[in-house]
């Protein structure tokens, strides 16, 4: 049986004593994108210093308005790996019986939160992806309030291409790679 440290204080408070970690980055891909922006948006409300402990944020073809982009809901039974159906079932079995405008919450759809003080994002999406309006919106927001943010729409890719064996892939993930460096070399100087 394992079990599970539940300290709070754990993850960032220990990152150097445990893993020689000086700087912490924090990323996801789909859901867990939209993960990565809520626990942002949470540490920057409520415990300020862990915040200033992470130096940027990967955030690959999130889906960040749970209550639908234009995108989302253009998505039918011929999209490329996620669906309309999809989509719509994810949010029932999710949040049931929320109604479209309650989806539309802050601390359930990041897009509608203050952006304010949060660290540098790069942004991946496909153009395909069903999501593309969710990145296209969140970095809109990123920028306006304020924060530095980088964003790539990739030509002919689905939701979550970089975690397929493709060429296009690749070369994203290299991008993925060479902002993750500038942006801990950044945060050394």
């Amino acid at each position: 049986m394992m079990s599970i440290r539940r300290d709070s204080r754990f993850q960032a408070v220990h990152r150097f004593e445990r893993w020689g970690a000086r700087q912490l980055l924090i990323g996801g891909i789909s859901a867990g994108a939209h993960l990565a922006v809520s626990t942002l948006v949470h540490l920057r409300d409520r415990r300020a210093s862990a915040l200033g402990q992470i130096v940027g944020a990967h955030l690959d073809c999130g889906v960040y308005d749970l209550s639908g982009t234009p995108s989302a809901r253009a998505a039918d039974d011929r999209t490329l790996v996620v669906t309309r159906m999809w989509l719509d079932g994810l949010r029932d079995v999710g949040l049931p019986g929320f109604s479209l405008e309650e989806c539309r919450r802050p601390e359930l759809s990041p897009v509608f939160a203050t952006l304010a003080g949060l660290p540098p994002a790069f942004f991946v999406v496909g153009a395909l992806d069903p999501l593309l309006d969710d990145s296209l919106f969140l970095a809109s927001r990123w920028l306006a309030a304020g924060n530095r943010v980088s964003i790539e729409v990739w030509p002919e890719a689905a939701h979550a291409f970089t975690n397929m064996s493709t060429p296009l892939a690749g070369h994203a993930l290299e991008h993925t790679t060479t902002w993750i460096s500038e942006i801990l070399n950044d945060s050394l100087t």
